[in-house]
């Protein structure tokens, strides 16, 4: 955040504030959504396996990446590709 501040001209607080009225979250939840959007994408191709695909959106690990995509969609991402992969 100190860097992304100094790069827009601003304090960190006032971009923080900039960011909750645009987004309406915090950059970090931001930054999870993202990752998860990426993740739900790439659960689509059976060529990666789930902990290319973990490291591929930036979780350093497995643990991290299943606590993170079943607390966003309620499923896990073994479940997500099964129940999803078929109508594409």
């Amino acid at each position: 955040l100190p860097e992304m501040a100094e790069r827009c001209g601003c304090s960190v607080n006032h971009l923080l504030r900039l960011f909750r009225e645009f987004y309406a979250c915090t950059p970090h939840r931001k930054l999870i959504d993202c990752r998860m959007k990426k993740a739900a994408e790439l659960l689509f191709r059976p060529e990666l396996s789930i902990k290319e695909i973990a490291a591929e959106c930036g979780f350093e690990s497995l643990e991290v990446f299943y606590r993170q995509f079943k607390a966003s969609t309620q499923t896990t991402p073994a479940d997500y590709r099964k129940q999803y992969s078929r109508y594409r």
